[in-house]
């Protein structure tokens, strides 16, 4: 079974370095991904960078729940939903423009989170530790 403290760390740590960035390289994003910048496009990044320490700040502070089944529910579905949005949305970019380098390790990244926390909300924690065990 995953451990959910190692899940909920490290995705807290990496939604936190997608939260500096986002928070203070927005200007720099934008030109990367050649997004002309008129000043609401950078004020949604800056946004986004908010809902990314946001989660991660959720994830650190709850590492150490029991997580999976019905233990930490809502903090296993949201991130299994933003995990498989953040994939769904990234796969049907690089569909369009698969010679993007960077998309595809944000897809990796969102693909291996989405299945790490879909196996958590799906699975019960205990059950699978007695199965572990042999009883």
């Amino acid at each position: 079974m995953i451990n959910t403290k190692i899940l909920l760390s490290t995705s807290a740590v990496v939604l936190g370095l997608f939260g500096f960035l986002s928070s203070f390289f927005s200007q720099e994003l934008l030109l990367h991904t050649k997004v002309t910048s008129d000043g609401a496009a950078d004020m949604f990044i800056q946004l986004l960078a908010a809902l990314f320490i946001g989660f991660a700040i959720m994830n650190w502070m709850n590492r150490g729940v029991i997580m999976g089944g019905i233990y930490a529910r809502p903090l296993a579905m949201g991130n299994f939903s933003h995990f498989l949005i953040g994939f769904i949305t990234f796969a049907k970019v690089l569909s369009a423009k698969p010679h993007l380098p960077g998309m595809w390790i944000l897809t990796i990244i969102y693909f291996l989170f989405t299945l790490a926390f879909g196996v958590v909300m799906f699975f019960h924690p205990v059950a699978a530790e007695k199965k572990a065990r042999g009883e």
